[in-house]
């Protein structure tokens, strides 16, 4: 991502495209990391030999149609949020006769490998950890009960939202309302400092 390096120094929209991919603020955090959920679904690790060789995109139209799960309406919301869209702007997803699955933006069509790019935006803009599929399943699984045991061990345990902005807030000259005003990326920055 360093090509884009100054748009995330400086909170502005990334371009991809004919599209502006912009930075959610905090203010939006609890409804961004509900959407963004959509974007963290672990495909390859379905026992389907269909799936794994599913594009992301077109896994969130199976699992829409088959599981009925609201992922292709959290996507539209997710992208109307992270490029300053109304919802009730022309946006449509479907699978074509090939069984490829593409998205259309104010008539402009994007397919499940410009899915993956503005994914890889969005993840760099707000600090969202893809996962890792280098890394099978069950390891991935250990290493996360391993950390939350040393996290009991150490009797440490994860602040609420609201204890890190009491702390950033305590920690700073910044009033509540600036830190609404952050982005997710400054201010995990300014916490972990």
């Amino acid at each position: 991502m360093t090509a884009h390096i100054k748009e995330l120094y400086f909170d502005e929209p990334i371009p991809y495209k004919e599209l502006l991919i912009y930075p959610i603020t905090m203010k939006d955090y609890l409804e961004f990391h509900w959407l963004v959920n959509c974007l963290l679904i672990d495909k390859n690790s379905v026992p389907d030999v269909n799936v794994i060789s599913m594009s992301y995109l077109r896994f969130l139209y199976y699992q829409s149609v088959v599981k009925e799960e609201p992922y292709v309406y959290m996507v539209k919301l997710l992208l109307c949020m992270v490029l300053h869209l109304d919802f009730s702007e022309k946006m449509s997803f479907y699978i074509n006769e090939k069984d490829k699955a593409f998205f259309t933006i104010k008539d402009v069509e994007y397919n499940a490998d410009d899915f993956d790019e503005i994914v890889k935006i969005i993840f760099e803009q707000n600090c969202i950890q893809a996962i890792d599929n280098t890394i099978s399943k069950e390891v991935r699984d250990a290493l996360e009960k391993a950390e939350e045991y040393k996290m009991r061990q150490n009797k440490q345990k994860m602040c609420s939202l609201e204890e890190q902005m009491i702390c950033v807030l305590i920690s700073t000259p910044l009033k509540m309302e600036d830190i609404y005003k952050l982005s997710i990326r400054k201010f995990e920055k300014i916490l972990q400092r």
